[in-house]
């Protein structure tokens, strides 16, 4: 009996030591990365439930390494970052049992994503553009030539003329920027030309307007009347009078009255849109814009350019400034 309990005695220690030995390391695979720009995720699975770790560097050494995630899984999955663009990683994985011996997995590569290229800053820079020909106040019959120079940072995508704020002939695409216009297209009388132009980024400009006066039929001749004998007292009555208003006593208009010799009148913006016609029902009528546009709006302080015609069917411009 006592050499029973004996041999008992003995084997039971033996077989403790056997019970705790750990168990061999995980077998890993279906290892995969997918990088980013400055990081990488890495995905793994065991055979059986374990921890998860990975080891990282730009060489085989490594020398980086992910906190171990301790709590036991089959699928792994763990995050690599603070990495650099567009560079090779070494990588592997690790994973191992509770206190047992680390599965390691072959060492691997990856190299990250490049960065983004910045973006381009937006153009908003418009075009420059400028009416070469007719000249300022220039009288024009049966063909003219309009011209203008227009230039752009980027490149200029298109030219349209304006005749009295309306498109004249068609938009030109490219250089140079002329055309042939039949001005018996227009009633004789003052217009206004302008152009404007637009580059690929949708910025667009207007030149400042050109005055002209459109004189296909000849003008009639002026009956010649003899002036009587003036008297001191009645020459300042008979002296030219000017049509538009003068300015107050600091230059500016805040409305202009034209005086009883205009028949009609047209007032044009900077950029060449009409904003006020009128026409004088009489000679004791006469025409007053007070600074709104033909829809009734108020328009904006600015440099306006009146057209003008006389009731003896002369024409002239006058440009002024408006302040409301």
């Amino acid at each position: 009996m006592r050499p029973i309990l004996l041999a008992l005695a003995l084997a039971l220690p033996a077989a403790r030591l056997r019970a705790q030995e750990p168990g061999p390391p995980p077998e890993i695979g279906d290892v995969a990365v997918a990088p980013a720009v400055s990081s990488a995720t890495v995905t793994w699975a065991t055979d059986r439930a374990a921890d998860s770790r990975v080891e990282f560097g730009t060489s085989p050494a490594y020398g980086f390494a992910t906190p171990p995630a301790p709590a036991p899984a089959v699928l792994h999955a763990a995050t690599l970052a603070g990495l650099a663009p567009l560079t090779l990683y070494h990588y592997r994985v690790l994973s191992a049992t509770g206190g047992g011996p680390s599965g390691a997995s072959s060492d691997y590569t990856f190299t990250t994503m490049a960065a983004a290229a910045p973006a381009a800053p937006a153009d908003r820079m418009p075009p420059l553009i400028v009416i070469m020909t007719p000249a300022p106040n220039a009288e024009v019959s049966s063909t003219a030539t309009v011209s203008v120079n227009a230039t752009d940072n980027v490149g200029v995508s298109s030219v349209t003329f304006l005749l009295d704020g309306q498109t004249l002939g068609v938009p030109l695409s490219s250089a140079p920027y002329t055309f042939r216009w039949d001005t018996r297209s227009a009633p004789d009388g003052p217009h206004v030309l302008a152009a404007s132009a637009s580059d690929a980024s949708g910025n667009s400009a207007t030149s400042v307007v050109v005055p002209l006066v459109v004189r296909n039929a000849p003008a009639p001749p002026k009956p010649a009347v003899a002036a009587p004998a003036a008297t001191d007292s009645d020459a300042a009555a008979r002296a030219p009078q000017k049509l538009l208003s003068p300015a107050r006593a600091d230059g500016i208009n805040d409305a202009a009255t034209f005086g009883p010799e205009a028949r009609e009148v047209s007032v044009f913006d900077i950029r060449g849109h009409r904003v006020f016609h009128a026409s004088s029902s009489g000679p004791g009528d006469p025409l007053i814009w007070r600074g709104k546009d033909e829809a009734g709006r108020v328009v904006e302080s600015g440099v306006y350019l009146a057209t003008v015609t006389k009731r003896d069917g002369d024409h002239f411009t006058q440009s002024f400034v408006l302040a409301k």
